[in-house]
């Protein structure tokens, strides 16, 4: 990454378009008190000097009332099986990742549900 500089105004483009960067540009630049024209030039040297490398969605999921988060550690017999998609026909349960492991675990899941519920 090449070095960059931030000024004031850098520092408060970059913590609004944290959480804001799928607004469009005049409302940015509006609620950064800069132009639009700034905005875009800006974020494009963000973007080319890898500051910004991508964007993302967060969701909230307490929002729907998903407010239950839990590690999931799974071993079975078959990593292939169909253990996993049972798992995601459970009612009120969101996977949120799931990563295949090499070791003691077969899986770990971030699981989601809207109450206490048994796996």
């Amino acid at each position: 990454m090449n070095e960059i500089k931030l000024d004031k105004i850098d520092i408060k483009l970059l913590c609004f378009i944290f959480d804001n960067f799928r607004l469009p540009l005049t409302i940015i630049a509006k609620k950064c008190q800069i132009s639009r024209e700034q905005v875009e030039y800006r974020i494009k040297k963000y973007e080319e000097v890898g500051l910004i490398k991508n964007y993302y969605t967060i969701f909230n999921l307490s929002a729907l009332e998903y407010n239950k988060n839990y590690i999931v550690k799974l071993r079975v017999k078959n990593p292939k099986s169909e253990k996993l998609s049972q798992i995601n026909s459970i009612e009120n349960v969101i996977i949120m990742s799931k990563l295949q492991c090499l070791g003691n675990w077969d899986y770990i899941l971030t699981v989601f549900t809207k109450e206490k519920t048994s796996i």
